[in-house]
């Protein structure tokens, strides 16, 4: 869905901005790195469209919440825990995770399996998302 919204062309336009993050603006934490910021802003997202209550779950839902949730839909899609783990960004716990697994593959037994039947037509139109293009392929990112 990212490659169709235009995530591609998004990455061209920093690349051709000279940026050298994907997210420019983020700036460095030396406590918590360039998330610090993330954090701070999704706390305030989620507060903000009450999904979290700034004084029951002060420490429940953060960011991580969606790579747990991710974790959990795909085991209800009978994923490989393995390739789950490498799409999370979690490790398996052996020399297994030295070893690359082919993007095409996680493609096709991960990514196209992850379904939370949300609608992101409101995104597909240039003038709301300047990224968006009807061209924009998921085949092309994956030949």
């Amino acid at each position: 869905m990212l490659i169709k919204l235009g995530f591609l062309n998004y990455v061209t336009q920093q690349k051709s901005a000279g940026e050298t993050m994907l997210f420019s603006g983020l700036k460095w934490d030396k406590k918590n790195g360039y998330w610090a910021q993330g954090s701070k802003w999704f706390d305030k997202y989620l507060i903000g469209c009450g999904v979290k209550d700034r004084t029951k779950d002060k420490n429940k839902l953060c960011h991580h919440s969606f790579r747990h949730t991710l974790k959990h839909h795909l085991k209800e899609k009978n994923v490989r825990i393995d390739w789950a783990n490498h799409v999370v960004g979690h490790t398996n716990g052996s020399d297994y995770d030295d070893h690359e697994i082919n993007i095409k593959l996680l493609s096709e037994e991960v990514i196209e399996k992850i379904d939370f039947g949300l609608d992101f037509s409101h995104l597909m139109n240039s003038r709301k998302n300047p990224y968006f293009s009807a061209g924009n392929d998921v085949t092309a990112a994956f030949p």
